[in-house]
């Protein structure tokens, strides 16, 4: 369940609603099968909060507080769905009891100071913001926070320099800039008040256009996944006019023009010729370049590279990809292939080591193994595979009787 919710959260592309529904369902039968397990009702309420399910999330919640009271990330995610229930009361108690526990806990400070502000303390809010940042100095959030309300409490100069410190802090967050640029009007400094705005708008369209370049990848991709690239590639073009540093929409982009690529084969030699082949490298380049994160796009080039016999910089790719992803096992599958052929046997073994703990019954990859192992003579090591073969694969004889080949060599 919590894999799925990830993945939803942290997609770089399109996200998937069915994986947020699978996580529900696999959160739900976790505590269904471990009802005394806390971890699995926080788990849940979290993702019910972010299903916009409050009263759900609530219910979890309370039973993981019940469950582990002395855990105070239990009483600080309870404390946050009672304030988006409006349970302005019971969210203060809770933040409160973190707070006291915790007295450094700046997070659980800052939203004390939320509901502070909310029921119109705003010296005490200052104080719980002032402790905030103590604990977190470079928290942009709350030095906006801190500086609204000290513009309330009419300390205009201290907030100035609190907003500006949020905006030094996150160029992007508006809602510093906007309360920055009323309190500068009513400062009589409207130059300094206009450039706010004029960043506001800046920062305002650049949000609106991104949101369109991501509507257009989510296009691409349901085009990719019928098999049309000539319908994405357009798509993504405007994609990546739209939001440059997308990094997402760049990957797309290569995708789609290396399956374009593929479908027309007989336009293999005008495809070199004009340079095409380049521009999917060069958008691959272009997605690491604004996502170094981005294992599917490090994946891409190493084998783009290896299939130009590039092998070094190929492997160097490959071994990028696996460091960020370890489970992708496509990645792992060709390192080891690229790593034999270059004869860099370590890291070949290492990388069908990481194919077999991710999929134990690939034979194949099995018996790529052995035979690394063979040829540095850890005959051992290749005798048990041969065993983990037999046991997994007992109808096949190819794999077995390509094993006891290899094992000859090692005189077994």
């Amino acid at each position: 369940g919590i894999h799925y919710w990830n993945r939803y959260k942290h997609a770089r592309g399109p996200r998937h609603p069915s994986d947020l529904d699978d996580a529900l369902a696999a959160l739900n039968a976790a505590v269904t099968l471990a009802p005394d397990q806390a971890r699995f009702h926080s788990a849940l309420g979290r993702l019910l909060v972010d299903r916009v399910d409050i009263d759900g999330a609530i219910a979890s919640l309370r039973r993981a507080r019940a469950l582990e009271p002395g855990r105070l990330e239990h009483a600080y995610d309870l404390g946050l769905a009672l304030r988006l229930a409006g349970d302005f009361a019971g969210a203060e108690e809770q933040m409160r009891a973190v707070v006291a526990a915790d007295p450094q806990n700046g997070l659980a400070r800052r939203a004390l100071a939320l509901l502070l502000r909310t029921k119109g303390d705003l010296p005490a809010a200052a104080t719980e913001l002032r402790a905030a940042l103590a604990a977190l100095p470079e928290d942009a959030q709350a030095h906006h926070l801190l500086g609204s309300v000290l513009l309330k409490l009419d300390e205009a100069a201290a907030g100035v320099e609190q907003l500006k410190r949020a905006i030094a802090l996150d160029p992007s967050l508006v809602e510093a800039r906007v309360t920055l640029a009323q309190a500068l009007a009513r400062a009589g400094q409207r130059a300094e008040a206009r450039e706010q705005q004029d960043a506001v708008q800046r920062i305002n369209d650049e949000k609106a256009a991104l949101s369109r370049a991501m509507l257009l990848v989510d296009s691409a991709t349901d085009a990719l996944k019928r098999a049309r690239p000539a319908d994405a590639v357009p798509l993504l073009r405007e994609a990546v006019a739209l939001a440059p540093a997308l990094a997402e929409a760049h990957f797309q982009l290569a995708i789609a023009l290396k399956q374009a690529q593929a479908r027309d084969a007989s336009r293999t030699a005008a495809i070199a010729r004009r340079g095409d082949g380049d521009e999917v490298d060069a958008e691959l380049r272009r997605a690491v370049e604004h996502d170094p994160s981005h294992a599917l796009a490090h994946l891409e080039l190493g084998l783009r590279r290896a299939s130009r016999g590039e092998i070094a910089s190929g492997i160097e790719a490959l071994r990028r990809a696996v460091t960020l992803a370890p489970g992708l096992v496509a990645a792992q599958r060709a390192l080891a292939d690229l790593a034999a052929r270059h004869e860099d046997w370590p890291t070949a073994v290492g990388a069908l080591e990481a194919v077999l703990a991710w999929e134990p019954e690939d034979v194949p990859a099995a018996i790529a193994l052995s035979s690394v192992l063979i040829r540095q003579h850890d005959c051992a090591g290749a005798t048990a595979l041969a065993q983990r073969v037999a046991r997994v694969d007992l109808k096949r004889a190819d794999p077995e009787r390509e094993l006891l080949a290899e094992l000859k060599r090692c005189g077994l």
